[in-house]
């Protein structure tokens, strides 16, 4: 293996690195923190001012952004930040290295700060970046988030409009540790844009706020023991599963999970037949007062009539029910006219005839709720 030569012109823009940053801590961080640092080292050594705004206009990012850097470097103690809510009042620098590493010298670049480069990541020893202390409380799933990660990530704009979209239905902030995790659920999703929204908009919308992150992580990991890696087909899962949910409680059905059967019910309700939610809550409320082992055949009766009668509106099924109500209550006349007529000669027609309320029948039969 050939050595590479290594030379220097002596310069007056040197900028003073400490060895124990270089060995230690750059290999595993992200090449958009290690390019802040390297920023915070130069202007201390300068004796400039610095502002949140000035560094955010110099990396084109946000102040955000800038302030998970921060934070990064912070909880690696590597700085000691100085907050007053979520404004910087102060940053020190740190040396948790051997106070008495060497320093490394190298060229500042003469104009363009921007001009910075990302270290290199270093493939070849891939550190995780969650703590261990932390993975049993997280319940981390079963894939590993390297540094070639975090660094890809850190330079990727589909990524970085990710984050920015999980922040905003989130409605907060990502820690470093969630930052980190969303790196891992962007990779395990081929590093789809559109798949990643899908998951975190329903994660948003589910019930409850606190645990957010372990719920997308989880989702992710079933999404790909299913085999569910682009956005439609990840759409038709999550609806389909919204689904069954909605008609097992509708139902009151005892169990976590429908079976396969029941699970087809709810298929064609929704799938083939096209029927809203509303319309297949009002066929279950229909069907609650029947045995429990016959209620979807039963909603599967309720929805096949209203299907074949192209009843598809709430308004629809009133004016079906009321026209189904009305036709019963002629039928029942009739029959009683009839059968009156027929008794009036028997001697036992003095006696007290029984009253029928057929609004009670009609709901024994056709279980018909207002």
């Amino acid at each position: 293996m050939s050595e590479i030569a290594l030379s220097r012109e002596n310069t007056n823009t040197d900028l003073l690195v400490p060895k124990g940053f270089l060995t230690e801590y750059m290999p595993s961080a992200n090449g958009e923190y290690v390019k802040i640092y390297l920023y915070l080292l130069h202007y201390m050594q300068s004796g400039a001012t610095l502002s949140m705004s000035e560094m955010a206009d110099t990396f084109e990012e946000t102040e955000k952004d800038i302030l998970r850097a921060l934070r990064y470097w912070d909880k690696k103690e590597v700085i000691k930040l100085t907050l007053e809510g979520k404004v910087v009042k102060g940053i020190k620098l740190l040396a948790p290295w051997e106070k008495t590493d060497e320093v490394t010298v190298t060229k500042e670049p003469a104009s363009d700060k921007n001009a910075v480069k990302t270290p290199s990541p270093v493939p070849d020893v891939p550190s995780p970046v969650i703590d261990e202390a932390e993975k049993t409380a997280t319940d981390l799933p079963r894939y590993t988030v390297t540094s070639e990660m975090i660094n890809k990530a850190g330079r990727s704009k589909k990524f970085k409009d990710l984050l920015n979209l999980t922040e905003i239905y989130f409605k907060a902030q990502l820690t470093e540790l969630d930052y980190e995790r969303l790196v891992g659920i962007y990779f395990q999703m081929g590093q789809s844009f559109d798949a990643c929204e899908v998951l975190v908009e329903y994660c948003a919308d589910q019930k409850g706020k606190s645990n957010r992150m372990s719920r997308l992580e989880k989702l992710v990991c079933t999404c790909i023991e299913e085999g569910l890696t682009d956005a439609p087909s990840i759409r038709t899962y999550l609806a389909r599963n919204s689904h069954y949910d909605m008609v097992r409680d509708a139902l009151a059905v005892p169990t976590k999970k429908l079976a396969s059967s029941q699970m087809d019910y709810v298929n064609t309700w929704f799938e083939d037949m096209k029927f809203s939610e509303e319309l297949v809550k009002k066929a279950c409320a229909k069907a609650t007062g029947t045995e429990l082992s016959g209620r979807f055949q039963y909603v599967d009766s309720i929805l096949r009539d209203w299907y074949e009668k192209k009843i598809h509106t709430l308004k629809q099924v009133a004016e079906n029910d009321a026209t189904r109500k009305k036709a019963f209550e002629s039928a029942s006349k009739s029959k009683s006219t009839s059968s009156r007529s027929r008794s009036s000669t028997n001697k036992f027609n003095d006696f007290e005839q029984r009253e029928i309320d057929f609004d009670e029948m009609e709901a024994m039969v056709f279980n018909y709720t207002d």
